[in-house]
């Protein structure tokens, strides 16, 4: 190759440095969105402190962070009392353990003896055993607790060797939960779950509230009240959602599916739904057309519309105003639901503790006698563990352990002995002939 072709071909190549002219200019450019916005003063500093004040706001006034904080302020001022005084930042695993034990003493719960009759029964009872809290009580304690330490910085776990960390997640407060959880078995304390309320049950109260509605002399809020809950509670026997999430659903989120086949609900607000996590509900018409729950909800959205009570926009079910004279903004809130859920059933002699939570129950063990896959229930009332599932269906497992025993009550010794031989037969199956040699 000549010098001259040599000396062309390194002119062809470009310096990928640039000239100070156009490092000049390309900086000039990327300051014009940002500091240079900052140094004219463009940046809205008031408007910034007001959006981030109005977050703040809309998390502490969600139920769970007024809960926590409340929480919060009956946990220092406990800590304050001790001798000597404490506070969240500097408590030890031990003033955890002495604050669940003064909560311990306000529990529901007697724990009896072993030598007690009343051993194993529910309920109070005139003795001298103590009355705790249940051991899923303090295991939920213990986690707010825990949480409180969390939100102060203290972290989730905690180091015994240096003892810093988060006092509530030390072995000794483990150790504590544990000494309750045995505790209570020697007690023969049973987990509390909630008792079932099928669609049998539901109609009878229904029927209750169909009969007050039929008296013509009752107010425009009172039969708005009526329709509003014999609706509500339909709909939560056959969707199994929690009250609270059913109460918080808005006019925009509820249509008809087309030709008028049923309806869907999109919940993006709940205590386990957000809108990264919409629950989407299904309902169609009920085979038991007395209480077909989208039928009452048609009636009820036409009693709305003919009496000018305007649910659109805002929530589907609301609670009435503090003179009980018109309808509030306000949604129909899982205490009020319990409570109107209570009177009812007291009402025709049927409550034996029935909460909201109860629906859910039911939906899912009829679900579950029906034959459906633990998924598919799961997916239906809105349950993301297995657990929670196990919480609510304990009545499938004794359904499907009495068909065992029936099994086994009907097996003969004529069977027994035919099983016994032919295990017998197949348990040396590796002395058996080869199929390939």
């Amino acid at each position: 190759m000549t010098n001259q072709q040599t000396t062309s071909k390194k002119k062809k190549t470009k310096d990928p440095t640039p000239s100070p002219a156009k490092k000049a200019k390309s900086d000039e450019a990327s300051s014009t969105c940002g500091s240079k916005r900052f140094k004219d003063g463009n940046v809205n500093s008031e408007g910034i402190d007001a959006r981030l004040a109005e977050l703040d706001s809309l998390l502490q006034s969600t139920k769970y962070s007024k809960q926590k904080t409340s929480f919060k302020i009956r946990n220092g001022n406990f800590f304050s009392c001790l001798t000597p005084s404490k506070s969240i930042a500097d408590s030890t695993p031990n003033d955890v353990r002495i604050f669940v034990v003064h909560k311990d003493t306000k529990g529901k719960t007697q724990i009896h003896r072993a030598t007690y009759v009343f051993r194993g029964q529910p309920g109070r009872f005139k003795c001298d055993c103590p009355v705790r809290l249940t051991a899923g009580s303090v295991d939920s304690l213990i986690g707010q607790i825990r949480a409180i330490y969390r939100d102060f910085r203290r972290g989730t776990d905690w180091n015994d060797m240096l003892g810093i960390g988060n006092p509530a997640a030390a072995p000794v407060v483990k150790r504590y939960l544990e000494a309750v959880r045995l505790e209570q078995s020697f007690s023969s304390v049973l987990p509390k779950r909630a008792t079932p309320l099928f669609l049998d049950k539901l109609s009878v109260f229904s029927r209750h509230i169909t009969h007050k509605l039929s008296n013509t002399h009752i107010s425009v809020c009172d039969k708005y009240i009526l329709l509003r809950d014999i609706v509500f509670f339909n709909l939560l026997a056959h969707t199994g959602d929690r009250a609270g999430d059913l109460g918080s659903l808005m006019s925009d989120q509820i249509r008809w599916i087309p030709g008028n086949q049923g309806v869907i609900f999109s919940l993006t607000k709940g205590k386990t739904v957000d809108i990264r996590d919409p629950r989407v509900v299904v309902l169609y018409y009920s085979a038991h057309s007395e209480f077909c729950p989208l039928k009452i909800l048609k009636q009820y959205l036409t009693f709305c519309d003919e009496q000018i009570l305007t649910l659109a926009p805002g929530f589907v079910f609301r609670a009435l105003n503090f003179s009980k004279s018109a309808l509030s903004n306000n949604p129909y809130t899982s205490s009020a639901v319990n409570a109107r859920l209570k009177l009812y059933l007291k009402s025709v002699g049927l409550f034996e503790g029935e909460s909201p939570h109860s629906t859910r129950s039911g939906c899912a063990l009829t679900l579950a006698w029906l034959g459906f896959s633990n998924d598919l229930i799961k997916s239906h009332v809105g349950w993301k563990s297995d657990a929670m599932l196990k919480h609510y269906t304990v009545g499938k497992d004794l359904h499907n352990r009495h068909d065992s025993a029936q099994a086994m009550s009907n097996c003969s010794a004529s069977v027994t002995s035919r099983i016994a031989l032919d295990l017998g037969r197949l348990k040396n199956y590796t002395s058996f002939e080869r199929v390939l040699k």
